[in-house]
């Protein structure tokens, strides 16, 4: 919740600070580069370590560098160099947290139930975006520094929560006694998940819209706002999206029973690509907001069903490395996205961004709908009772 209440603000802070479109699109770069820098190394770490102590650590450290910037705020001292040295040292640990909150999820869920159970867990972040950018847009309305302090008070709690339970999660590689070099290690998820035909196409397709939904967030961030539209409207929108988000994640069990599991996912594409395109001709925020709904609705079923597909084909001991391996694709093309759509938005406007964001979007679909890997594709469910 902290981090989608701060979601709007960084932005605003960012254009704030320097006055510039472009220039907030390469402070959200730079972080999103470190990050991706340490997504291999995340990965063999996180297959070797105590979890639980991996996630205290990211979160007390998260907790610091926030803080760090409120106070900044407060005191009128906030720079560009501030800005970004905080989004490197967030990035830096998101590459440790994020593997090691999801690999210990999945270690508790039967595999039957990992489609569900991973729509679910997307909906703890849709429900997380429904509150917290229009509280975000309040508080910042408010005070500029209040989004931020309530971030670093939610790692905070994250970090004490975490270190409250007691069980030890141990990747299988932490339980060997002479765990290969690290170097050695560094490759494996990427080999594995290259080796793999379906792995491949849908690292391809994440990578995609890991390009393109942060270079929608900041559009809309910074073209609603140049419209004059109020912070809290802005927060609206993206609450709409969550809405969205919950509705689709509420919906999973039926939506992955009744849709064979190709389908969904080109449901999927075909509803983002819409979304964006008619995102074109729209400049009302809840209209906006309307419409990553639709796209997040598609996205809850699709994204945990294709999680629970990965998890069936992935041994145990590696599923650390493979994450990280699709994180680190992934997290590659995300920092372009901000890059491009800041430098699009400011040279061209919001609606070329939007015709340049929405003809990748049809790529990525008509890449699914010819792959055999993806036609082919089946629940865990469907081949344990086949």
């Amino acid at each position: 919740m902290g981090t989608s209440i701060a979601m709007i603000a960084y932005p605003l802070l960012a254009l704030l600070a320097t006055g510039s479109a472009r220039t907030a699109g390469i402070i959200a770069f730079v972080g999103m580069a470190a990050g991706a820098v340490l997504q291999l190394p995340a990965g063999v770490f996180v297959d070797r370590l105590p979890r639980r102590a991996l996630l205290v650590t990211c979160d007390a450290i998260r907790a610091v560098a926030t803080a760090s910037v409120a106070l900044a705020v407060v005191a009128d001292r906030l720079s560009m160099a501030h800005l970004v040295v905080a989004a490197v040292i967030n990035a830096a640990c998101d590459a440790f947290f994020g593997p090691a909150q999801m690999v210990a999820v999945r270690q508790v869920v039967p595999t039957t139930q990992l489609p569900n159970a991973m729509a679910q867990n997307e909906a703890r972040g849709h429900l997380a975006t429904l509150g917290g950018p229009p509280l975000g847009g309040l508080l910042f309305g408010v005070a500029a520094a209040l989004p931020i302090a309530v971030q670093a008070a939610s790692f905070l709690t994250s970090g004490l929560l975490i270190g409250s339970i007691k069980r030890r999660l141990y990747g299988e590689e932490g339980r060997q006694a002479n765990p290969r070099p690290l170097r050695k290690d560094l490759l494996t998820g990427i080999q594995l998940v290259w080796g793999s035909a379906f792995l491949r196409v849908t690292l391809l397709c994440a990578a995609g819209y890991q390009f393109i939904f942060p270079a929608v967030i900041l559009v809309v961030i910074a073209s609603t706002s140049a419209r004059g539209a109020p912070a809290v409207e802005i927060g609206a929108a993206f609450s709409l999206a969550g809405i969205g988000g919950i509705l689709g994640a509420w919906l999973s069990p039926q939506i992955q029973r009744r849709l064979p599991p190709p389908v969904l996912v080109c449901l999927f594409g075909a509803t983002a690509t819409f979304a964006l395109g008619a995102l074109m001709f729209a400049y009302n925020p809840f209209v906006i907001g309307a419409l990553l709904a639709l796209t997040y609705f598609t996205s809850a079923p699709a994204n945990g069903m294709l999680a629970a597909v990965q998890i069936s084909i992935t041994p145990p001991e590696m599923q650390g490395r493979v994450l990280s391996a699709v994180m680190l694709v992934a997290s590659l093309a995300a920092p372009l996205g901000p890059l491009a759509g800041g430098w699009l938005l400011q040279d061209f406007g919001a609606r070329a961004t939007f015709v340049v964001l929405t003809c990748i979007s049809a790529a990525i679909t008509a890449l699914v709908l010819i792959s055999p890997a993806i036609r082919h594709m089946r629940l865990p469910v469907d081949r344990r009772t086949a």
